[in-house]
């Protein structure tokens, strides 16, 4: 038995499962759980550092499948991890056609929990409402979401053409997705934020800064120490 502690992203998820798949690991033989002391500082832009021996893994499975499954690995809940892993080992070991499957258990269950994510990312662009907030002659412009699955890096394009050449950010209790000054940045969500002001004025001040530092900042933890007012 397998048990395999990575931090809940499909970047992570994919480099493991890559590994298990080359090793021709059951699906049956691999516990999946999170590693909670880690968190995803990058972005889903940025390229995955796989060992060059498991890399012709991934060519045998269809592109189709690579990009659904990490659209449904969105979906909130950690069993989508062994589902998705389950699929992946029965399309490379057993049918090369089982995602056009009609009456597969796993099939269905894979499609109904990306039917979920794209209504809530449909629902996400449709009804988010924005407020322009001023700091320092800058303008960014704010929009909440309490969504229940980790949709938005698949809403950054969608709101990067909204907001053209604008500052702006996405708060939802999974995940925050800001564009400041042309530089993207992802970050826990909302209900994890310091005070509201300190962290609109450190987007400005240090954009290229990952946003999860900008939780940590000193002044940011001072400041909100001393206040009670514009907490998220």
């Amino acid at each position: 038995m397998r048990t395999i502690s990575f931090d809940g992203t499909f970047e992570t998820w994919i480099s493991e499962a890559r590994i298990l798949l080359a090793e021709k690991i059951h699906y049956d033989q691999v516990i999946w759980q999170k590693n909670i002391g880690n968190r995803f500082t990058g972005t889903f832009f940025d390229g995955l550092s796989i060992p060059p021996k498991f890399k012709n893994v991934v060519t045998l499975i269809p592109r189709e499948l690579l990009l659904e499954a990490e659209f449904v690995s969105c979906f909130n809940d950690f069993s989508t991890w062994r589902l998705l892993y389950k699929i992946f080992y029965r399309t490379l070991f057993e049918d090369i056609n089982l995602l056009h499957s009609k009456n597969d258990f796993d099939l269905i269950e894979f499609n109904r929990r990306k039917l979920e994510v794209s209504d809530e990312l449909q629902n996400l662009k449709a009804t988010t409402q924005f407020q322009e907030i001023k700091e320092n002659d800058e303008s960014i412009y704010m929009g909440r979401y309490r969504s229940h699955h980790r949709i938005l890096k698949f809403s950054a394009a969608f709101f990067t053409n909204c907001f053209e050449g604008m500052n702006w950010v996405v708060l939802t209790p999974e995940q925050t997705m800001a564009r400041v000054l042309g530089q993207y940045q992802f970050g826990p969500g909302f209900s994890e934020m310091i005070e509201l002001r300190c962290f609109i004025e450190s987007l400005f001040n240090s954009p290229k800064k990952d946003l999860n530092m900008l939780f940590n900042d000193e002044a940011c933890s001072k400041q909100n120490s001393n206040s009670s007012e514009n907490h998220l």
